[in-house]
């Protein structure tokens, strides 16, 4: 804490990243350390272009010059984490909408696997939520395996969690949203 006892931009992402790694396991572009260290890099990068720039300006400049009273760490956690859902809902939707199925329809295991493993290629690839296409999300399911060597080992990875998550595979239907989100099943 500075002199003010608010949280300088260090601690500030920090606490960010610990938050949304142990809330729901989320390794966030923008909160990690810079090289093993918590440099004074600001936790609004993390953001990216989603916040207008005068926005960011602001943030930035209250977080230099003042830091962040916990309440304001509260709520910028919050707003963050709103973002982020939002995020994985719209991605989900369009891997949903490649796969012909309805965003809100609970779904078998086989299809649950397939709507995550699309999902994690999607997301891996790298195209933005905001330009990605149930065609995108197709060819990079297509393409993961050629571009990414260890795809046997991260698909075997991705069915192990999912496995200690929800336990044994059953007949139930599952809310992949709440996975995907939240880090744990919805089953009913």
């Amino acid at each position: 804490k500075n002199q003010r006892g608010a949280l300088e931009a260090p601690s500030a992402r920090y606490a960010l990243h610990r938050l949304f790694n142990k809330r729901h396991g989320w390794q966030i572009k923008g909160l990690e350390t810079a090289g093993g260290t918590w440099d004074s890099e600001s936790p609004v990068v993390a953001m990216g272009d989603r916040v207008p720039p005068q926005m960011r300006e602001l943030l930035e400049e209250r977080l230099g010059s003042y830091g962040l009273t916990l309440h304001e760490l509260a709520v910028l956690a919050a707003t963050m984490e709103g973002m982020f859902e939002q995020d994985v809902e719209q991605r989900l939707r369009i891997v949903y909408a490649e796969k012909n199925l309805a965003a809100e329809e609970k779904v078998y295991w086989d299809q649950a696997m397939s709507v995550m493993w699309s999902y994690v290629a999607a997301f891996i690839t790298g195209t933005p939520v905001e330009s990605l296409s149930p065609g995108d999300v197709r060819r990079a399911t297509h393409q993961f395996a050629m571009r990414f060597p260890r795809h046997v080992e991260a698909k075997t990875l991705l069915i192990d969690i999912t496995q200690e998550i929800v336990g044994e595979t059953t007949t139930a239907q599952y809310d992949v949203r709440r996975l995907a989100q939240k880090g744990r099943w919805d089953d009913t």
